[in-house]
């Protein structure tokens, strides 16, 4: 998995960076705030998605970081993020309600 890392680093879609815990901690922290809320059945499907959807991204950047990687920012406002190419253990996740 590493060798498809370096390559998205070769292409300039990752950077090299060290870890910081903080912002690791900021990236959990909000991934499990957004699944929480998620969780609302009061909340209407597509707002219970973004939710859902945005807790992934976040874990998914708090993988890459973990492992030293940054995501560079796409045109568009757009960062990379595909679980596909994070060096890391799966993460498994249950909803309590789900979508």
């Amino acid at each position: 998995m590493t060798g498809t890392l370096d390559n998205l680093v070769r292409t300039g879609q990752l950077k090299r960076e060290p870890p910081a815990q903080q912002e690791l901690d900021g990236l959990i922290r909000s991934a499990l705030a957004r699944l929480r809320d998620a969780e609302n059945i009061t909340l209407s499907l597509e707002s219970r998605f973004d939710l859902a959807y945005n807790a992934a991204h976040a874990l998914s950047l708090a993988a890459l970081r973990s492992h030293g990687f940054q995501a560079e920012a796409r045109p568009g406002g757009g960062t990379l993020t595909r679980p596909s190419t994070c060096a890391c253990e799966p993460l498994r996740l249950r909803a309590a309600n789900p979508l």
